[in-house]
């Protein structure tokens, strides 16, 4: 945990990321996405971060775990540990 802490705190400080708010349409997207896809609690998280990203135009995430995230239309994810194809 305190390399993945380590490693998000360095993309923080880059030039090129930028934090975006999560607002009440996000929110209200969250609980749609949540209702659609008969997502229960442990789902909020992912769901609440694919909806803050999906209300800021975001439409790619980099994650490890890309399975929580199949189920939501409208963004992609990258493997980061994926060989070059």
């Amino acid at each position: 945990m305190a390399e993945a802490i380590a490693l998000a705190r360095v993309y923080l400080n880059r030039a090129n990321v930028e934090c975006v708010q999560i607002g009440a349409s996000a929110v209200d997207r969250t609980l749609t996405l949540l209702e659609t896809h008969g997502l229960g609690r442990n789902r909020i998280a992912d769901t609440l971060l694919v909806a803050t990203l999906l209300e800021h135009g975001v439409r790619e995430l980099i994650t490890c775990n890309d399975a929580d995230f199949r189920v939501f239309e409208g963004i992609s994810c990258l493997y980061p540990l994926a060989s070059p194809g």
